[in-house]
């Protein structure tokens, strides 16, 4: 998955005034469902605090990711217990950043461990740490689903509803990568879940 993230260059090639960014290892351990450890887990955020990031792009709302907002939630969950043929789901996108792709080139250090030592790598995707990241994965994921035909409620940008129909449909909300969803239809649902492993890892 890491040469998926771009090619590898030699810093005398970059073009002048490109800002080589940081990237540092992160490991946690995890737990089982009995607080047993499971394994451990490696990230490596960029170190985004060194990209420029201009106030027009601020203002233009690029440095900005919703996300479900609680009060949505509540309604998710309030409407569907009323319905014993409703079933809820938890999901989890792995590594979901990197499933969209970066508006500018990013220029990130190899760190200790990957690839050769004083080389750096032309970043094609959003990464972790970056400040634009969490954006461009909410611009990608939610034109992913409305290109599947859901519908976004207008009260909640992070809120999606697919609707086949009345005993047939899927409520979805999103908090980054994480999602609570409700639905109702076996079919339908599974081939949402298709569709979804076509592009991530869920």
């Amino acid at each position: 998955r890491m040469e998926a993230l771009g090619e590898e260059v030699c810093p005398s090639t970059l073009p002048e005034g490109a800002k080589i960014l940081n990237g540092v290892w992160v490991f946690t351990t995890k737990a089982d469902d009995h607080g047993k450890f499971r394994k451990i887990k490696a990230r490596m955020p960029v170190q985004g605090t060194r990209k420029q990031v201009t106030l027009a792009e601020v203002s233009k709302g690029q440095a900005y990711s919703p996300v479900l907002l609680t009060t949505t939630l509540r309604v998710l969950l309030a409407t569907g217990i009323q319905n014993p043929a409703v079933r809820f789901w938890q999901l989890d996108i792995v590594c979901a950043y990197i499933t969209a792709m970066a508006r500018r080139h990013i220029w990130l250090r190899n760190t200790p461990g990957w690839g050769k030592k004083g080389y750096v790598r032309k970043v094609l995707k959003a990464l972790y740490g970056d400040p634009e990241s969490g954006r461009l994965f909410w611009e990608d994921h939610t034109d992913y689903h409305l290109s599947l035909g859901f519908k976004r409620v207008h009260h909640d940008q992070c809120f999606l509803i697919l609707q086949e129909s009345p005993s047939s449909w899927i409520r979805v909300g999103w908090h980054v990568d994480d999602g609570a969803a409700a639905q109702q239809g076996a079919d339908l649902w599974k081939w949402y879940m298709g569709k979804m492993r076509e592009k991530y890892d869920v």
